[in-house]
């Protein structure tokens, strides 16, 4: 597979969350993309004032792809119009542009 070394307009820079409702004690998961290789992930728990980063990884784009790779563990979200959406940890995520 061929990767695209550009940067879809709608991600770089940019903030992404996902809202889910039946995760006891966590608000929200936030996606950070602040350079074209590079992408954090957040998240906010119910009980806190500030989000905290919990992992950051390499990110590989292809057309509207984005491969997220970190140690051995990857995930690839799809930027289907205003949303990316990803499968992690066997859960369907919708995550909207905030940023």
């Amino acid at each position: 597979m061929s990767t695209q070394n550009y940067v879809h307009s709608d991600i770089l820079p940019s903030n992404w969350q996902c809202r889910i409702e039946h995760d006891q004690g966590i608000e929200y998961y936030e996606l950070r993309f602040s350079s074209d290789n590079n992408v954090e992930g957040w998240l906010k728990r119910s009980n806190s004032t500030c989000p905290v980063n919990v992992f950051t990884a390499c990110l590989i784009q292809n057309h509207n792809l984005f491969e997220i790779e970190k140690d051995d563990e990857s995930f690839t979200a799809a930027c289907v119009g205003n949303h990316l959406i990803a499968f992690i940890d066997d859960q369907l995520m919708v995550f909207n542009k905030v940023a």
